[in-house]
Order: C-alpha cells, then structure tokens, then sequence
C-alpha cells in the first residue's frame, strides 16, 4: 500500500466514524467509552444524542476538514503543473 493509499484509507474511517456519530450516536459513544475502558453515562449520552448541536458540530467538524483536503489537493495539483512546465520549458 503505497502512501497515498495509506493517507486515503485513514481518511475514510476517520470520516466514517464521523458518520457514525451522527447516525448511531448512543451506540458510537458505548463504543468509545468500553474502548477506553470507561462506563458511559445513560441520560448524558441520551441528551447529547437529542442535541441538534451537537450532531451539526460533528458533520460541521468533518465538512470542514474535507473542504480543507480539497484545497490542499487543488494547491498540490497547481504545484505540480508549475514543476511539469517548468521542466518542459526549454532555458534560453
């Protein structure tokens, strides 16, 4: 796997897990917590589940960070159009 795969393949869990929060986020946080070896709270995890702004903070969160990708790609591309024609562009 090169490393490009690698970046790409982390990307897709980081965002899917994203999406789980979003759409189990009870079962998302029951998870997290015996991860860390914790006990989740019921009525916590249950108001943060019914709380609008706390969903709209994580799809936000990974929107963002998407938006942010796409830049970086967009300015590596014109990097690398710059290099090419710069290599292609015979010296006086």
């Amino acid at each position: 796997m090169t490393a490009i795969e690698k970046k790409q393949e982390e990307l897709i869990e980081k965002y899917k897990d994203a999406l789980e929060k979003i759409a189990n986020p009870i079962g998302w946080m029951q998870n997290d917590a015996e991860k860390r070896g914790l006990r989740l709270d019921g009525m916590w995890a249950i108001k943060l589940a019914e709380d609008h702004n706390y969903l709209r903070e994580i799809a936000s969160k990974a929107l963002s960070e998407l938006a942010e990708l796409k830049e970086q790609r967009i300015e590596a591309k014109k990097n690398i159009k710059k290099y090419y024609n710069k290599l292609n562009t015979p010296e006086p």
